[in-house]
C-alpha cells in the first residue's frame, strides 16, 4: 500500500459498508496532514500508526483515514 504525504490527492476506497465513514467511498480529495498515534501497537502493522487528515474536494468535511481506505486517484 502506498504512503502519502500533505498536498497529495487521494481517492477514498472504504469498501466496508458497516464503517461509518462508507457514505464517502469514491469520493476525492486532498491529504492536509499526517498524524501518529499507537494503531500499529494494536494491530502490529506499522502502517497503522499513520493517519491521514483529508479534506474532500466536494464536500465541507474532514476525516482521518489509515493508510487501507486511501488510494491514488482516478485521472481527472
Amino acid at each position: 500500500m502506498s504512503t502519502f504525504e500533505p498536498g497529495d490527492r487521494v481517492r477514498l476506497d472504504i469498501t466496508d459498508t458497516t464503517d461509518p465513514d462508507f457514505e464517502w467511498h469514491g469520493q476525492h480529495g486532498r491529504v492536509v496532514d499526517v498524524l501518529e498515534d499507537d494503531g500499529g501497537v494494536v494491530t502490529g502493522d506499522d502502517r497503522d500508526s499513520r493517519l491521514y487528515r483529508v479534506d474532500l474536494d466536494d464536500h465541507d468535511q474532514t476525516l482521518d483515514l489509515r493508510y487501507r481506505d486511501l488510494r491514488p486517484p482516478f485521472e481527472e
